[in-house]
């Protein structure tokens, strides 16, 4: 397909990206429900308790399959492996269905805050809030709950430095290793090493020191951490691949690890409408603007001033670590100490309890 410039553009690079989009919203997409159905049926202290060991679940898997991937894509090639990826999302839909289904039977489902919510609906109560615009609902919303509003922009900031993070390690991995299939290879086990972290420490380390630290205290530890690893990236002209892939792993180890229980212990003690609205807007928007806004922002520079550098594109990294800091550290100002969690979360279901009867 031809461009401006004399430059041209195959159809396959088009279908692959759009491939790509769409994974990582749908992913995103499932995920976000999954764990908002977990977050409507746990407490605070089962939330403090069971998130983290859920996610260390997830990691098993996805270590397992990521150590897999150079001996699968061997055998089947990359379209076989996308195939095979396919056929296991698919399995999903059955345990899903189950979790419904016990849900159900134990009297504990989250549809029934919905099924209130929607009869209120019914009776014209709220039929011109269904017809509001998103944005709307989402400046409503953030206006009622603050701490959804700093958890937005700090996802935002988040996935604007895991995006300029990403840019660096795929850069450097591509002068270093320029061959498709070892790539592919490489590229599985790195993920799948992040995993066996991640793993270890959420089945080890996050479920003992939950219970002696405050919510806050992670969500500064966090974004510190990367600003001091970030800043010695940056002193370095020609940052080798293990300084690199160290730096991204150090960040996804914590997003995979801490950030997403986090993330998720915040929804706990909120009502049905804060969670199901918050997650829709937050989650699946928040995610995807941050990562397209950074990809857009480093597009325009790079049109503008040419291509970066490892080294420039290493101090940008260190600059957007800065902005994740700011805002992770607003948002551990405005979340709930766990007492305090705990009180809410049962003048909740106290009120829930008396609207059953």
């Amino acid at each position: 397909i031809p461009l401006f410039a004399g430059k041209s553009i195959q159809l396959i690079q088009i279908l692959v990206g759009a491939l790509f989009i769409f994974r990582e919203s749908y992913v995103q997409l499932l995920t976000s429900q999954y764990w908002s159905f977990m977050a409507s049926i746990l407490t605070p202290d089962q939330s403090a308790k069971w998130f983290s060991p859920i996610s260390g679940l997830t990691s098993v898997t996805s270590a397992i399959s990521g150590f897999g991937v150079s001996s699968l894509v061997e055998k089947v090639g990359l379209p076989g492996a996308l195939a095979t990826a396919g056929c296991i999302l698919v399995s999903s839909l059955f345990f899903t269905e189950k979790a419904y289904s016990i849900s159900d039977e134990g009297g504990f489902t989250p549809a029934d805050d919905k099924m209130k919510k929607s009869g209120r609906g019914a009776k014209g109560s709220d039929d011109s809030a269904h017809d509001q615009s998103l944005l709307k609902k989402a400046s409503a919303l953030f206006g009622r709950v603050p701490i959804l509003k700093a958890l937005f922009m700090e996802i935002l900031a988040g996935q604007g430095l895991a995006t300029l993070l990403n840019v660096c390690f795929v850069t450097k991995l591509s002068e270093t290793i320029p061959d498709d299939t070892m790539r592919a290879g490489w590229m599985g086990k790195f993920f799948a090493s992040i995993n066996v972290v991640a793993m270890c420490l959420q089945f080890g380390v996050i479920p003992k020191i939950m219970p002696r630290l405050e919510p806050r205290t992670l969500w500064r530890f966090m974004p510190v951490t990367m600003v001091a690893a970030l800043s010695y990236l940056c002193t370095n002209g020609n940052p080798s691949l293990n300084l690199i892939s160290g730096a991204f792993m150090l960040f996804k180890v914590m997003e995979f690890s801490i950030r997403r229980m986090l993330d998720e212990m915040v929804y706990v003690p909120l009502d049905f409408e804060s969670r199901f609205l918050g997650k829709e807007i937050i989650s699946v928007f928040g995610y995807r603007f941050g990562k397209s806004g950074m990809s857009l922002a480093l597009s325009g520079l790079t049109s503008t001033f040419g291509d970066f550098g490892l080294q420039q594109l290493s101090c940008l990294t260190w600059g957007a670590s800065c902005l994740w800091l700011s805002a992770a550290w607003n948002v551990s100002n405005r979340v709930l100490t766990r007492a305090v969690a705990k009180e809410t979360y049962q003048a909740k279901m106290t009120k829930k309890g008396r609207v059953k009867k």
